[in-house]
């Protein structure tokens, strides 16, 4: 029963991100193949590499080694990280605003984060889940994949995040459930904003937000780090801004 409990969780976690879809399953965790495209509008070249954030631990290897090889040919790099908050000494409205994160995107990635798909491999008891977990680890931090502060958090900021959510779809009514269970508990109502609505404002704000970064920049050579999930939205934000843009390489 238990190993049966830890199996559905698997599964659950796996295949129900629909942000990044960088835990779209077992077979992209697999992977040591870093999945690179490049383009260019002829002022300015992007290269836009699909991540997920648990893999073998060659596959991060591969990850470091290639972007210290696009900043040592001057780019600078893009990253995907939802944290910037504009809420600051105000300890309940911070909390607030986690929660809503919470609702909106069916958990909340606190204390354990992505470490609990390992453990949980290895939970189920059977010998080859716990044989692949041991090649697995959580995405390190940018820093020890050598991002400096020249690089830029190029993703939507939480505060915003949320209050472009309420701005589309009416503001988010917390309950006792949201208030009661804590952020590094288990949520037991994942589904409770449907997936379209997911889909607009995890995926498709931030390819916005993501895209407005880049047109904006001044930088005319850029690595982006983000969802694999996000790049044909990108690109196509890039081509509706510029027609000019065009796929020059795939890696």
């Amino acid at each position: 029963m238990k190993t049966s409990l830890y199996l559905f969780t698997l599964l659950f976690i796996l295949f129900f991100n629909a942000s990044c879809k960088t835990l779209k399953g077992v077979k992209e965790m697999k992977t040591e193949t870093i999945n690179l495209k490049e383009y260019s509008n002829g002022l300015k070249d992007v290269a836009f590499i699909g991540i997920h954030h648990v893999g073998k631990i060659s596959y991060y290897a591969n990850l470091t080694e290639t972007i210290k090889s696009y900043k040592e040919k001057g780019y600078t790099v893009f990253y995907e990280q939802l944290s910037e908050t504009n809420i600051v000494n105000d300890s309940s409205k911070l909390d607030i605003e986690n929660r809503k994160m919470r609702k909106i995107v069916g958990f909340y990635s606190g204390a354990t984060g992505y470490g609990s798909i390992i453990e949980d491999f290895k939970k189920t008891g059977l010998k080859s889940f716990t044989a692949f977990a041991n090649k697995l680890m959580v995405q390190p931090s940018y820093e020890i994949m050598g991002l400096d502060s020249l690089d830029y958090n190029a993703d939507a900021n939480r505060t915003n995040f949320v209050a472009e959510f309420e701005a589309r779809f009416g503001g988010l009514v917390l309950d006792s459930m949201d208030y009661h269970t804590h952020l590094d508990s288990a949520y037991s109502r994942p589904n409770v904003v449907s997936k379209s609505k997911k889909k607009k404002i995890i995926v498709d704000y931030r390819n916005e937000v993501l895209a407005k970064n880049t047109l904006n920049s001044k930088e005319e050579k850029i690595l982006i780090i983000f969802g694999e999930g996000h790049r044909k939205g990108f690109y196509k934000i890039l081509k509706k801004e510029d027609k000019n843009w065009k796929k020059i390489k795939s890696a």
